[in-house]
């Protein structure tokens, strides 16, 4: 398969001319944060991506199909449906589609002087992908952003046009930082609280429970349980079953393992007993689940 980095059929591409850009310089606001490239490639099969030096820019990917993947820092990230990845400026990296299901990207270059103020945390490190993963309500929210910046910028790069979608990009990105890992396992008022979170988090193979908990963090499990429900607005254990059924459901749409394997990987002895936690809790079965979300993506 011949490699590219564009020219894809049904693609939309919009680069920002520089002496566009510069014309706007007097405006503060729009200073703070723009956009310099957007687009969507469908279906983009043989698409790959290598920058040696990095791009200028900040660059935000999100796969609304297919599959691909991103090398970065000597890591391999999988990019699958629903992903939204973030790299940062002039660091080497390299992202290509997957040869058999390859992905539809949108991805957008993006700049400013108070860019870091739209980012999360983590991106500060300058050696980091922030990678997240979107719900399924949010999915077409996303792409309606995505596409509404494509739209207003297809009809010419004015002012208010480029102001336009800068300030839709600011909504996505507080998007990409309200649900990133770390805003997902920092926001809370407990240092207790945080380290047990964080090791849910880290050990979710592992089987997990209030005394695992304290004991992991040196507290008492009545404290720690109490601080949860004060902080979090739910029990350690109902904490613990979330985050492992929202992964769970992540397998179950996104790879082909079993569901005893995906019980295995969340800590489950018993994969009769996680299947009967998971329909307790969505009120279908796994094999429903995915039978159906199946049929739903294929129609997408």
């Amino acid at each position: 398969m011949v490699k590219k980095q564009q020219g894809f059929p049904n693609e939309y591409l919009y680069v920002l001319p520089a002496n566009v850009l510069n014309n706007f310089s007097a405006s503060p606001i729009l200073q703070q944060l723009y956009l310099t490239d957007i687009g969507f490639y469908p279906a983009a099969a043989g698409h790959y991506v290598h920058r040696k030096t990095g791009a200028a820019e900040w660059i935000l990917i999100f796969c609304t199909q297919g599959r691909g993947k991103v090398i970065f820092d000597d890591r391999i990230w999988p990019v699958t449906r629903g992903t939204m990845v973030l790299l940062p400026p002039g660091k080497a990296h390299t992202y290509y589609a997957d040869d058999d299901q390859p992905w539809d990207i949108f991805w957008v270059h993006f700049s400013g002087n108070r860019v870091g103020e739209y980012l999360p945390q983590e991106a500060n490190s300058d050696s980091i992908v922030v990678q997240t993963r979107t719900n399924r309500e949010d999915m077409a929210m996303l792409m309606s952003q995505f596409w509404e910046m494509i739209r207003t910028l297809s009809g010419g790069f004015s002012y208010t046009a480029v102001f336009y979608a800068a300030q839709i990009l600011s909504a996505t990105l507080a998007y990409l930082t309200f649900h990133s890992p770390q805003a997902q396992t920092t926001p809370i008022g407990n240092e207790h609280v945080t380290q047990a979170i964080q090791y849910v988090y880290d050990h979710l193979d592992s089987k997990l429970s209030l005394h695992v908990l304290a004991t992991q963090i040196n507290v008492s499990p009545s404290y720690l349980n109490r601080v949860f429900q004060a902080n979090v607005g739910s029990s350690v254990t109902q904490f613990v079953t979330k985050i492992k059924l929202q992964q769970a459901e992540h397998y179950l749409i996104d790879s082909t393992l079993s569901v005893q394997q995906i019980a295995q990987r969340l800590g489950f002895t018993d994969p009769y007993y996680f299947s009967r936690v998971f329909k307790r809790n969505l009120s279908i079965s796994p094999r429903a689940y995915r039978n159906q979300h199946g049929r739903r993506q294929q129609q997408n």
